[in-house]
């Protein structure tokens, strides 16, 4: 059967799908939340007080949930971060570059912006942008597993010591 039949008669599949998108926005009790958007399955809905933090959480609890099944060719998590409300204006695609967050608008309006966390990098872009763009953040999940398994392989080899 056909995977959009599939959805179409019995709802969302019990496998994940090539790609989740994680919808980031601020959390009414402070901090920041996650809800998932997606034809296939999905981790939790999760909350964290720092961006960083929240998109931590999301990206290990993804690598694990794709762990558990075949592979998923070419399969991505998209990030939608919300720092504020969006009505239009610029999508800031976010690429990391070694320890920079660089974000570009992806419909040509020529900015950028850079910052060394996630958290000034949206304050890099709250005084010009503030209520009028939004973030996206794209990573493999094949990365994001085979990072988050070599940092578990690190943690068992050292106890006790920090590891990125």
């Amino acid at each position: 059967m056909k995977p959009w039949l599939r959805r179409l008669l019995a709802g969302k599949s019990g496998w994940p799908d090539k790609l989740l998108t994680a919808v980031v926005g601020l959390d009414k009790g402070g901090g920041w939340s996650v809800i998932w958007v997606g034809d296939g399955k999905w981790p939790k809905e999760m909350q964290a007080w720092t961006l960083t933090d929240l998109v931590e959480q999301a990206s290990t609890a993804v690598a694990d949930m794709y762990a558990q099944f075949p592979p998923v060719n070419g399969a991505e998590l998209q990030f939608a971060i919300y720092p504020w409300d969006y009505d239009h204006g610029p999508i800031f695609g976010i690429e990391k570059q070694g320890s920079l967050f660089i974000a570009r608008d992806e419909l040509g309006g020529g900015h950028e912006l850079q910052a060394i966390s996630l958290e000034r990098l949206i304050s890099a872009a709250e005084p010009r942008f503030r209520d009028d763009s939004m973030f996206r953040w794209s990573r493999p999940i094949e990365l994001l597993a085979r990072r988050h398994f070599n940092d578990l392989d690190t943690a068992v080899r050292h106890p006790g010591q920090p590891h990125n």
